[in-house]
């Protein structure tokens, strides 16, 4: 994959990962990236923008960046997750699947039965479990569980804290993905290549 001429990776529509973010105090910063839901060109995109659906969640609404006037309007210029500011989504679906399935504020989480790994997906944990990595295979179950446990127990605060951040502003600290990568660097899922990209 190539770099965008300011050097950074390209974001890619659709990718579930919690790659190439940097954090600096507890304010989540994100490097500029490809957007190409900005030229309005959507499959769901009108002239005029996107039409609000009427089927959007709280939650979903909450996470869609939009002024007064465009709710009142029920259309968008843009999608944006107010939470992922940089990415851009092309369809509606994208956006929704987004604000559910990111890994960055999950809103379920899935876990591998044999290393404890959290996964927004079920599609991805299955993957993973399918061809477990060598590193997942090396952890016990009591590791496993204690990770699921502790992994569990940060969730429940930062969906606090993102409902919170989301009904009356202010700032929002670190994603959930970079907190786990914190609590656990050495895990099996997506290894040296996630790594690698929160430090870029």
């Amino acid at each position: 994959m190539g770099a965008t001429a300011q050097g950074q990776l390209p974001w890619i529509e659709g990718s579930e990962e919690c790659v190439n973010l940097t954090s600096t105090g507890n304010v989540v910063e994100q490097p500029d990236v490809v957007n190409t839901a900005m030229d309005g060109e959507g499959e769901n995109a009108e002239e005029d923008g996107f039409r609000i659906p009427t089927g959007l969640t709280e939650r979903q609404q909450r996470l869609l960046v939009a002024t007064p006037e465009e709710r009142e309007r029920g259309v968008v210029r843009v999608l944006k997750c107010i939470v992922c500011p940089k990415s851009g989504f092309s369809r509606w679906e994208s956006f929704t699947r987004h604000c559910e399935r990111t890994e960055g504020h999950p809103e379920d989480l899935f876990f591998c039965r044999f290393c404890g790994d959290f996964f927004s997906r079920p599609e991805a944990r299955d993957r993973h479990e399918e061809k477990p990595p060598k590193e997942c295979s090396n952890v016990s179950p009591a590791k496993a569980e204690e990770k699921r446990t502790v992994t569990l127990h940060v969730h429940e605060g930062f969906k606090t804290e993102i409902d919170g951040y989301l009904r009356f502003g202010g700032k929002m600290g670190e994603l959930f993905c970079q907190r786990i990568k914190k609590l656990y660097p050495d895990s099996s899922k997506r290894g040296s290549r996630q790594q690698s990209r929160l430090k870029a």
